[in-house]
């Protein structure tokens, strides 16, 4: 397979430029998140898109969280539990979480809301899976204009090409129930991972070729304290 066609996340070059963490801000942003998020010591997460696991370990072993993680390709899951013996995972969809309702006090998805491709089923998923007044700490990539239904519906298989504006990502939010607890610029993160890549030549052809630079944020939404319907 040549490697051009090998998703960025899964190259290992960006492992090497990153020391581990595959996405803007690294451990340091997820970190942040759990203080900005208020979450106790011992608090149930659900790590959405864990990949080999960075995260998991920062939010068990830094945040006193207890962690389990799913991922939809096998692969990366076995690397998780080779290299943490630790890890909890489960492969999975987003859109189609293997949980009972109300299992997790806190849902953690880090650089992997813009990658799915039902961005409403994943978030009713999501709500679905937290108790009452659980948090869910997203940061993903913005883009910084409005795109059309059709222009967000890209068949790219990057990040930049399935990343929503702050607005439409704000609106599916709202629209499943989620209330906005805090909303953070970070872009200043995707700008030095990305001119790490540009250094190190592989900066994919997406955030080239992209007629607008996307910025990345930090969002923390939360479940009504009881249950209530909502539009579907």
């Amino acid at each position: 397979m040549p490697l051009s066609s090998v998703p960025l996340w899964e190259r290992p070059e960006l492992r090497r430029i990153t020391g581990g963490p595959l996405r803007p801000g690294g451990t340091a942003l997820t970190q942040h998140a759990v203080r900005c998020a208020k979450l106790p010591a011992g608090s149930q997460i659900l790590d959405i898109g864990c990949g080999l696991g960075t995260s998991m370990s920062t939010l068990r072993e830094d945040c006193g969280m207890k962690p389990i993680g799913i991922d939809a390709r096998f692969a990366q899951l076995q690397s998780t539990t080779d290299m943490d013996a630790q890890a909890q995972t489960v492969q999975a969809q987003a859109e189609a979480l293997p949980f009972a309702d109300a299992s997790f006090d806190a849902v953690n998805c880090e650089c992997v809301f813009s990658l799915v491709q039902d961005k409403v089923t994943c978030l009713r998923e999501i709500r679905r899976v937290l108790r009452p007044s659980g948090v869910l700490l997203l940061s993903d990539l913005v883009l910084r204009t409005h795109q059309t239904t059709s222009q967000s519906q890209s068949t790219g298989q990057g990040c930049a090409s399935r990343a929503l504006d702050l607005p439409q990502t704000l609106e599916h939010l709202e629209r499943t129930g989620f209330s906005l607890l805090l909303l953070e610029d970070h872009s200043r993160c995707l700008a030095e991972l990305a001119a790490q890549l540009i250094f190190a030549d592989c900066l994919p052809e997406e955030f080239r070729n992209t007629c607008c630079r996307p910025g990345y944020a930090l969002l923390l939404a939360q479940t009504p304290s009881k249950e209530v319907h909502h539009e579907q």
